[in-house]
C-alpha cells in the first residue's frame, strides 16, 4: 500500500557536512593505527568504523579524523575473517586465519556500546574452520556464513551455516549444490574460496565460487528451506577474484587483474543472482592485484590499489580518478559520504564529486528528533503512543539518499529485530524522497520509544522511535 503524509510535519533529523576537501580526491587519513592485512571496516551505527586485523581493533572516527584502541581486545587472533553488522547495531566476527597460520572456527561479537569483544552467550565458535568467509545478514536477521578455505574438512562435507542472534548459535546449512575444486593451501585464503555472496530480492541468497586455482559454478540459498541449489554455470573459469561489489541494480561487480598470462591483463564482470551468470564489462584499467571495491552513495563504484578508478555501471566502463595515499585492503562509506580505504601501510580518505549523506529518518516537528514521522499503513495514524502498533502491522515512512532507480531493498531494524520489508520506492508527490513500506516483527519489546533505524549498503540512518503495544 502506497500511502503518504505531509512532509511540513516533518523534522529534518541530520545537519550536512562541509566538503572540505577537492572533490574527486584522495587524501591521506590520520595514522595512529596501521592495521594488517586481511582486514576488516565496519561502520557503525554512530559513523565511527571499526576496523579488525589479528588481535588488533581500532576505531577511527571522522569527527576527529583520528584512530584510537577499542575498550577490549579480541577474544582470537585472525585475519580474513567475516564481519557483519546485526540488526541490534553490534558486528559478529566469524572464522579466519587464526595468527596468520590456520583456519578457524571461533567467532566473537562486537558491543559499540560497551566497546568489549564477548563471545557469544551458546557455543561460542562455527560448526567448521573457515578461513576468508563470505557472511550475508538475512532477511529473517539471521547471518549465512558461506566459503572459506577450510582444508582439515573432508572433501564435499556440508560447511555453509547460519548464525541466530537470539540464540547465539551456529546451525549447518547445505550441503552446497555445486562445490567448487578444492584448495588445499590455506594461505590461497584470497582466491576462489572467497565467493561472492549476494541478497537477492526474493531473500534467497546466491553464491559465485571464482578465482585463482577453483572451477567457476553458482548456485542458491534459500532460508526458508536451509538448502542449496545449482544455478546455471558462469562461463569464466579460474580467474583470480580481486574485489566484489554488490550494486543497486541487484547485480555484482568483480574486477581484477590476471597476471598468469602473457602480457598480465584486467578484466572486469557483471555477475546475475538470479541466472548464475557473469557477463564482461569494463575492462578494468589499471593492472593490481591488490584492490578494494565499494558501492559509492550515486550508484557509481570506487576501485583502489595503485591508483583509484570509477565503475559507472550505466556506462559499464572505468575512468581513472587520481593517486590514491593507500588503497587495496578495505573500504568503508562514512556517513558524509566520503570512504575510508586502506591496510597494513595505512589509510585514505576518497572524496567524491558529491557527497551524498546516510539515509534520513524523519521526527515529527517538537518531538526532540524521537517520535518517529512513520504511520499505520491501515489507519493512517503515526505510531505514537496515543496509537502504538502491534506485530504485523504494516507501516510506512519517508527517508533520502536511496539510489535512484535501484532495486536493492534497504532493511529496517526495529528494537534491534530485523522487519520486513514489503515496498521501497519514489515518495508519491516528493521528488528526491523515498517510501519504505515495512511489517513490524514479532518480538520488540512493548513500549514507547522502540528504535527504529533504515539501513543501506552499510550506513545506517538516524534512530527514530514509534510505540509498540
Amino acid at each position: 500500500m502506497r500511502t503518504s503524509v505531509t512532509l511540513q510535519v516533518l523534522l529534518f533529523a541530520a545537519g550536512g557536512a562541509a566538503l572540505a576537501q577537492p572533490s574527486g580526491t584522495f587524501t591521506a587519513a590520520a595514522t595512529g593505527w596501521t592495521g594488517g592485512s586481511g582486514s576488516t571496516a565496519t561502520l557503525l551505527e554512530d559513523g565511527r568504523v571499526l576496523v579488525v586485523a589479528g588481535p588488533n581493533a581500532g576505531l577511527y572516527d571522522p569527527k576527529t579524523g583520528t584512530f584510537s584502541a577499542t575498550a577490549g581486545s579480541r577474544t582470537y587472533s585472525s585475519t580474513f575473517q567475516s564481519a557483519t553488522l546485526l540488526p541490534d547495531g553490534r558486528v559478529l566476527f566469524a572464522g579466519g586465519l587464526l595468527d596468520l597460520t590456520y583456519p578457524t572456527s571461533q567467532s566473537d561479537i562486537f558491543d559499540p556500546s560497551t566497546g568489549a569483544f564477548t563471545l557469544p552467550e551458546h557455543y561460542g565458535s562455527m560448526v567448521f574452520a573457515k578461513t576468508c568467509p563470505s557472511a550475508v545478514l538475512l532477511n529473517n536477521g539471521k547471518v549465512l556464513i558461506a566459503g572459506g578455505s577450510q582444508f582439515l574438512e573432508p572433501f564435499g562435507e556440508a560447511s555453509a551455516e547460519v548464525y541466530d542472534p537470539v540464540s547465539q548459535t551456529f546451525t549447518v546449512a547445505g550441503p552446497y549444490a555445486s562445490f567448487p575444486s578444492p584448495i588445499l593451501d590455506p594461505m590461497h585464503s584470497g582466491d576462489g574460496w572467497c565467493p561472492t555472496a549476494l541478497m537477492r530480492r526474493d531473500g534467497k541468497v546466491a553464491i559465485l565460487w571464482m578465482g585463482d586455482g577453483v572451477g567457476a559454478a553458482s548456485e542458491v540459498f534459500d532460508p526458508a528451506t536451509n538448502t542449496f541449489a545449482a544455478l546455471q554455470t558462469p562461463l569464466f573459469q579460474g580467474l583470480p577474484q580481486v574485489s566484489d561489489v554488490p550494486l543497486a541494480s541487484g547485480l555484482a561487480l568483480f574486477a581484477g587483474a590476471d597476471s598468469s598470462v602473457s602480457p598480465p591483463s584486467t578484466y572486469a564482470g557483471l555477475y546475475d543472482p538470479n541466472s548464475g551468470l557473469v557477463s564482461l564489462t569494463g575492462p578494468l584499467i589499471e593492472l593490481t592485484t591488490d584492490t578494494s571495491g565499494v558501492l559509492l552513495p550515486d550508484g557509481t563504484v570506487l576501485i583502489a590499489g595503485n591508483g583509484g578508478e570509477i565503475f559507472d555501471p550505466a556506462r559499464g566502463a572505468f575512468t581513472e580518478i587520481g593517486n590514491v595515499f593507500w588503497g587495496g585492503g578495505t573500504a568503508a562509506v562514512l556517513l558524509d559520504g566520503t570512504v575510508l580505504l586502506g591496510d597494513v601501510g595505512g589509510y585514505s580518505i576518497y572524496h567524491p564529486n558529491k557527497l551524498i549523506p546516510a539515509p534520513t529518518l524523519f521526527a515529527l516537528s517538537g518531538s526532540g528528533n524521537a517520535q518517529g514521522a512513520i504511520w499505520n499503513s491501515s489507519t493512517g495514524q503515526v505510531a505514537s503512543a496515543q496509537n502504538p502498533v502491534g506485530a504485523g502491522d504494516v507501516l510506512s515512512m519517508y527517508t533520502t539518499s536511496l539510489i535512484e532507480g535501484g532495486v536493492v531493498p534497504p532493511q529496517v531494524s526495529v528494537g534491534g529485530l530485523l522487519a520486513n520489508v514489503l515496498f521501497f520506492g519514489d515518495a508519491p508527490g516528493y521528488p528526491g524522497y523515498f517510501q519504505v513500506n515495512f511489517q513490524l516483527p514479532s518480538g520488540v519489546t512493548a513500549g514507547s520509544a522502540a528504535p527504529v533505524r533504515l539501513i543501506y549498503f552499510g550506513r545506517s540512518s538516524n534512530a527514530t522511535t514509534i510505540a509498540v503495544h
